[in-house]
């Protein structure tokens, strides 16, 4: 990433000031060979972590397995601009939405801009949670996590990270009453939501998902996999009109195709197979 492009990033994220940035580029002028990343660093104005962060958002870097990767894509607000286009051979996306099993909605990811840290330790702490989730080394993770409650007890990331990691060991209960406890539906929390969703759809109790789901589509930039987990729901609960629309929605606005297109288009198939049948 280019030093103009990584300031830029830098200032719109108000992770730095202008005055900050203009002293680290001034002494890179002094000593070109140097890298701003570095200078910053060195200068204690932004931790490694936070770097490594925003290079990987931005350069939409592979951070994970193959499979985590493409369900970044659902993680992605509808109108992203440079949302990496994702090419999957129909038979592998066929393999990856079988390998689901019974439950294919996507796993919602956690999103570093979803919450505002109070300190240098909290920021730490969560970018390094963060990016060792994003690696798929959830030991790593989990350690960074309780570090992060025994330090910061009532750090709002940790306790969304407990939640999380809670879920994916299928402690879906006890995710769910974290999240209760400390964010509940009315949240502004984009992460916390969709998590309370994806918990919900686990428990079959796909009425309250899709309520939930609906309401965060009316949310400013709502993610791609919301429209495909609202879509799931309601062909669960067996309303195939509304799940046939959405269906369709989420396949016209994801670029590529992966194992939830596939899921999508198999669907869609059989509801209107469906409709047509039972439709005068």
């Amino acid at each position: 990433m280019r030093d103009d492009r990584l300031g830029d990033i830098l200032l719109a994220k108000r992770l730095i000031s202008r005055s900050q940035l203009e002293s680290a580029l001034a002494e890179q002028r002094r000593h070109p060979e140097r890298l701003l990343g570095n200078l910053l660093i060195q200068q204690g104005i932004l931790s490694h972590a936070e770097l490594v962060r925003i290079i990987v958002s931005e350069q939409h870097l592979p951070m994970a397995r193959a499979v985590l990767d493409r369900r970044k894509q659902a993680n992605q607000p509808v109108d992203a601009h440079g949302v990496p286009l994702l090419r999957v051979p129909p038979e592998e996306a066929a393999s990856l939405a079988m390998a689901e099993g019974a439950f294919p909605s996507p796993i919602p990811l956690p999103r570093l801009e979803d919450f505002s840290m109070t300190s240098e330790t909290e920021k730490e702490l969560t970018a390094d949670a963060f990016i060792a989730i994003e690696a798929d080394k959830l030991d790593e993770a989990r350690q960074i996590i309780t570090q992060g409650l025994t330090i910061l007890p009532d750090s709002l990331p940790m306790r969304y990270l407990t939640a999380w990691l809670q879920s994916m060991d299928k402690r879906v209960d006890k995710s769910l009453l974290i999240l209760d406890k400390h964010f509940g539906t009315s949240s502004d929390n984009a992460s916390a939501l969709w998590l309370t969703a994806w918990n919900l759809q686990k428990l079959n109790r796909h009425k309250e998902a899709a309520d939930l789901l609906q309401r965060m589509l009316r949310r400013r930039n709502p993610l791609q996999g919301w429209y495909f987990a609202l879509a799931y729901s309601l062909d669960e609960l067996r309303l195939w009109k509304k799940a046939r629309q959405v269906y369709t929605y989420f396949i016209r606005i994801t670029r590529g195709e992966n194992q939830y297109t596939w899921y999508a288009r198999q669907r869609l198939r059989t509801i209107i197979e469906h409709l047509e049948k039972t439709e005068p």
